[in-house]
């Protein structure tokens, strides 16, 4: 009796030990920022920011043959360096919208793979980074934007499946932005995909196209064209 006592209370400890270690583990990988995670406050990065706007809306605004495609080439650092310093601003100014206080610094890195994305999300009592990977194809519908490897901190999120991630999010006390939303809003789309608008017009009405998006090791490639807008007759 004693022997299958003690040989149950060795499998008692050995389970026990075992999902203690699983659950720390689990806890360490999702409460920790992806290793490449690292905003650059300093004012080098400040003024590259500010560069590669700059640069943007001079590459867009060009007069160019009509319709004939052109290519710009953005570095991640530079991409970085905008959402450090540019963005909050840029989206008071052009989208009348607030950066929540709730959210902390996007970052990106570029691979042939796509682009790996992280955002700080601050919770009642903790933060984590949800990430996951954007890759990008143009087609007749415009942007289409491939989400996948969903995940918290160094976590891949699809390994718990959607119900046990709901149920994860809402046993916590959501920022006022996040609250209505479902699970595929909040960590946008655990799994599936996002079309955005891949034309828009200028201010002087020059429709801009984009033709396809390619990634490499740590730069993004868009190809697009500029369109004309003929005078009227007269004028």
């Amino acid at each position: 009796m004693r022997y299958y006592l003690r040989r149950f209370l060795r499998v008692l400890i050995g389970f026990t030990t075992l999902f203690l270690l699983s659950a720390a583990t689990l806890w360490l990988l999702a409460t920790s920022s992806p290793g490449w995670y690292a905003p650059r406050f300093h004012p080098e990065a400040a003024a590259l920011g500010e560069t590669v706007e700059y640069r943007l809306t001079e590459e867009f605004q060009k007069i160019r043959p009509d319709n004939e495609p052109w290519t710009i080439r953005l570095r991640e650092d530079q991409v970085n360096a905008w959402l450090v310093h540019r963005l909050p601003e840029w989206l008071a100014h052009d989208a009348g919208w607030t950066w929540p206080d709730n959210f902390g610094i996007p970052q990106l890195r570029f691979s042939v793979d796509g682009a790996d994305c992280a955002l700080p999300v601050a919770f009642e009592d903790l933060t984590l980074v949800c990430r996951l990977t954007l890759v990008p194809s143009v087609t007749d519908l415009g942007v289409h934007l491939l989400i996948r490897d969903p995940g918290l901190g160094r976590f891949r999120l699809q390994l718990l499946g959607q119900e046990r991630i709901h149920a994860l999010l809402s046993a916590r006390s959501l920022p006022p932005e996040l609250k209505g939303m479902n699970i595929r809003q909040v960590l946008g789309s655990v799994a599936g995909d996002v079309i955005c608008e891949s034309t828009w017009n200028l201010l002087d009405g020059r429709p801009i196209d984009v033709d396809a998006v390619r990634f490499g090791d740590g730069y993004m490639d868009l190809q697009c064209r500029t369109g004309y807008v003929p005078r009227p007759a007269g004028g």
